[in-house]
This record gives structure tokens, sequence and C-alpha cells, in this order.
């Protein structure tokens, strides 16, 4: 057998790295004056074990972000990226506040969104009323 080196571009050698890092679709989950909300987040990864810590990656004007400086709670829920997983997900694109997407006509703007709306959910104890997807693979009830 003939060996022969395989010439990889540098782009060869970068797309191939980032098609092997995993990447998941979560929803976290917040609550504030009784509300619960989701929104779809995949900015989401484990910092340490000991103690345990999550990041998660928000908008500076994210009304998620705001619930949880409110109420120092929320949940990650993990979502399946084949079958149902992915038209949950399509649940909480949109953002609760219409108007936070530029270009949309007054009348859009001015629609609230329910994410909740059609999902089913139960409200987790530990991270006080924040909401955790029945359909989720996985769920952490997580403190800020």
């Amino acid at each position: 057998m003939d060996g022969h080196k395989v010439e990889r571009t540098e782009e060869d050698i970068i797309k191939e790295a980032m098609h092997e890092m995993p990447y998941g679709i979560y929803v976290i989950g917040t609550t504030a004056d009784g509300k619960p909300n989701g929104m779809i987040a995949d900015w989401v990864l484990q910092v340490s074990f000991k103690p345990r810590m999550v990041l998660c990656a928000f908008e500076p004007d994210s009304s998620s972000l705001g619930r949880i400086r409110q109420n120092r709670y929320f949940t990650v829920n993990l979502l399946n990226q084949e079958g149902n997983g992915m038209a949950l997900a399509r649940s909480f694109v949109q953002p609760s506040n219409a108007a936070k997407v530029r270009g949309r006509s007054a009348e859009a703007a001015a629609q609230q969104h329910d994410k909740l709306a059609g999902v089913d959910y139960w409200l987790s104890e530990r991270a006080v009323g924040c909401p955790v997807i029945e359909d989720a693979l996985a769920y952490l009830e997580c403190e800020a």
C-alpha cells in the first residue's frame, strides 16, 4: 500500500473540528410575578463540576435575563435534536415581545407571544416556579 499524505487546507481542518463539537438545543425556563416563560438557547455549557456550574449566554435586553436577575432561579431543558425536539424548539424562537425584532409592522410588533402555550410542562419547586418541559431529554434546576 502506497502511503501518501492528503493535503488539507486550514479551512478543511477548522471545518472538521467544528463539525465534531457537541451542540445542543436548550430552553431556558424562567419566571417572574408568577408567569413562567421559556427562551431558546444554544450557548449553554458546563463551567465546572465542583461547584456544579453552567454558563448561559443572553442578549443584554433579554426578558429571560431580567427574570433571572429578579428571581435568581432558572431551568435548563435539553431538547432532543431529532423527532419532536426541533418542533418543540420552534415554540420558543420568537421573543415574547414581538417589538424586539426590528422591521416588523406596528401590528406585528404589538404582539406578545406566550411561548409555553401548547407545551406540556410543570413548574419546578426547587427552581421556584420555573418551567420544566415534559418532553425534554434532561433538565437542570439552577440558581444564579
